[in-house]
């Protein structure tokens, strides 16, 4: 990675160096210590290109986000991270809005911070890039003048990817999306809750159930009308956005999720589509047959089944080693265990999916099965069975992995960001109402005790808003989690989790976890928060205990209740929330986008609940 570091001061610039060199050896640190001097050197990217900017917001000539804002609007490819004094959280939210990946505050251990923090900045930018690459297109229906303009400015500042067609009345909306081919137009439809002639509800039912057009809806209503935005969640809403200020920096993300979760549910429709011909297939008999004699060894391979590998009948012997030796070599030790454990009698059916190397050089994907036939005497004399290709179920499957892993990505982003903006404005406004209220029952002029009463009732409304506020802000994302890690979130939420539901909950630290992939800890923090609230919703049990242990490249993740265990009820209820991604379907998915995996053991005297993650597959996968 080729950084441009703008530090004016040398000593932190050396710091930073060595720890680069010592941590981060492929990174390639160049520092200039003056705001021109980093245009300067941005003059010459296309001789010299780097791929982030990590800038100091205090130089002698000018300041970090002017840099930033410089970067932003020539739209140079570069990634920029900022770097603030502590207790500068203002700058910092600041910086964010201006389009910075990240920022980094100078406080005690933030160099050991420093390359995992650049790494991710990197990795943000360059998936934001993409994403932002592909235009949205969205059908945007709203009458109000003033709102359709702040929209556009907006759009056209912050996200110039997203192009919208405008109609003012419902029935202009149902006339754009019945008279032609919606999904070669439009990706999203964005809906303002209250149209002339329409209600947002009758609209959306016309849509959904009259006209079966499954276009994507984002809902946007204002202060006081969120039962309207839920009951249209229910009638089939992707989203809602509430008119609270700020509202249009949400709608982007809101949008962009909307389109991704309507891609992943296509994608899983084609998965199932591709499952039934697959299987259909397999029960004509018609994909590749093969039959194997157990004592001479040798093997019928049906010639169909060689053609979809590039070979002709002749090329390949009818013999299984030779068959064998096309097996990609990871799973052919693999596929000879399940081979000996299924003619030894220890698995019910033989049924394997493995890698099988091409003519060409490539790997194809098989899902091979078989049964035995037995002699007179109960021997097994030979095997037969069929192998079917998967490679496109497969390359579907991997498809839809990265797209939910990106869902996942938008929404814990969108949940750090919306924390970052309820703690750093919402909070600090309440919070300086409190002090005013405060002052005004210390004033001499204020004397009536009716008026002195609803002062203080006042006062402590806002207290109690704040709290909450506060409370949101670190449920949707701690900042421990980010600053320390694992450990240290995990012991902070459960210590609010005891005082809010009175469960007393055990954390057991088995080894030092030491810092994690960012990713993998905020997996690992949300499954605890879901398994956490199933407790307190379901279990009845007035005490758990999470357990995390790690040996080498594996993480375990166990939490345990002693409560009355998950029964059809509760299953049922996972099942049916699954489609919004949380409950125990959202934790196994969270799991396997890791490349790992989520287990359930629940009996009457309790749910054991365990995720397990490999730490080298992450990064081999990386």
């Amino acid at each position: 990675m080729k950084i441009l570091y703008v530090e004016d001061n040398p000593r932190d610039a050396d710091l930073a160096r060595q720890q680069l060199l010592k941590t981060a050896p492929h990174f390639r640190l160049e520092i200039v210590t003056t705001f021109h001097a980093a245009s300067a050197r941005l003059e010459r990217m296309e001789a010299e290109p780097l791929d982030l900017v990590l800038t100091d917001v205090n130089l002698p000539d000018g300041d970090g986000l002017a840099l930033l804002t410089q970067i932003r609007n020539r739209a140079l490819l570069l990634a920029v991270v900022v770097i603030t004094g502590t207790g500068d959280e203002e700058t910092a939210v600041a910086a964010l809005k201006a389009g910075a990946d990240d920022y980094i505050t100078k406080r005690k251990g933030y160099l050991d911070r420093l390359p995992l923090a650049l790494e991710n900045a990197l990795n943000h930018y360059r998936a934001s890039a993409a994403q932002h690459s592909r235009p949205l297109r969205v059908l945007y229906a709203e009458h109000d003048a003033k709102d359709i303009d702040l929209t556009r400015r907006h759009f056209g500042k912050h996200a110039g990817h997203i192009h919208i067609d405008v109609v003012s009345t419902g029935e202009q909306a149902l006339e754009r999306l019945q008279s032609r081919k919606w999904s070669e137009h439009y990706d999203v439809f964005l809906l303002d809750y209250r149209l002339p002639g329409h209600d947002a509800l009758e609209l959306l039912k016309e849509l959904r159930f009259t006209q079966k057009i499954d276009i994507p809806v984002v809902l946007v209503t204002g202060q006081g009308s969120e039962e309207v935005a839920l009951l249209a969640i229910k009638l089939g809403a992707s989203n809602y956005v509430v008119k609270n200020p700020g509202y249009l920096y949400q709608l982007p993300a809101a949008l962009e999720s909307a389109k991704f979760r309507a891609e992943l549910i296509r994608r899983e429709e084609r998965l199932r589509e591709s499952q039934k011909r697959y299987e259909l297939a397999t029960t004509a008999g018609g994909v590749g047959v093969w039959d194997w004699e157990i004592e001479t060894g040798e093997t019928y391979i049906d010639p169909r089944l060689k053609s979809i590998l590039g070979y002709r009948d002749d090329e390949i012997r009818n013999r299984r080693d030779d068959w064998m030796q096309l097996v990609y070599p990871d799973d052919a030790a693999f596929v000879m265990e399940h081979t000996r454990a299924y003619l030894a009698g220890e698995t019910p059916s033989y049924e394997v999916e493995h890698r099988m190397l091409h003519r060409n050089g490539t790997v194809r994907w098989f899902l091979t099965r078989g049964a035995v036939v037995r002699a007179d005497n109960g021997n097994i004399v030979r095997v037969v069975g069929t192998c079917v290709d998967v490679s496109e179920r497969k390359r579907a499957e991997e498809d839809l992995l990265r797209l939910t892993g990106r869902l996942f990505n938008l929404q814990d982003e969108e949940r750090r960001r919306i924390a970052r903006e309820l703690h750093d404005g919402t909070a600090q406004n309440l919070a300086g109402v409190a002090m005013n209220f405060v002052k005004l029952q210390e004033h001499k002029s204020i004397q009536e005790p009716e008026v002195r009463r609803i002062l203080n009732d006042s006062q402590l409304l806002c207290d109690q808003a704040l709290k909450e506020i506060r409370t949101l802000s670190y449920l949707l994302h701690p900042p421990m989690l980010d600053l320390a890690g694992l450990p240290s979130a995990l012991r902070a939420y459960i210590k609010g989790f005891t005082e809010r539901s009175g469960i007393s909950v055990e954390l057991i630290l088995l080894d030092d976890l030491g810092r994690l992939p960012s990713e993998v800890e905020i997996a690992l923090f949300r499954i605890v928060q879901e398994s956490l609230t199933n407790i307190r919703r379901h279990s009845g049990s007035n005490t758990a205990s999470i357990t995390l242990q790690r040996k080498m490249d594996e993480v375990t993740l166990q939490v345990k209740d002693e409560g009355c265990g998950m029964g059809s009820k509760v299953s049922a209820a996972a099942e049916q929330i699954s489609e919004l991604g949380v409950g125990i379907p959202g934790m196994r998915q969270r799991m396997r986008q890791l490349g790992g995996s989520l287990n359930v053991s629940s009996s009457s005297q309790g749910t054991t609940i365990t995720a397990t993650v490999f730490l080298r597959q992450r990064a081999s996968s990386a």
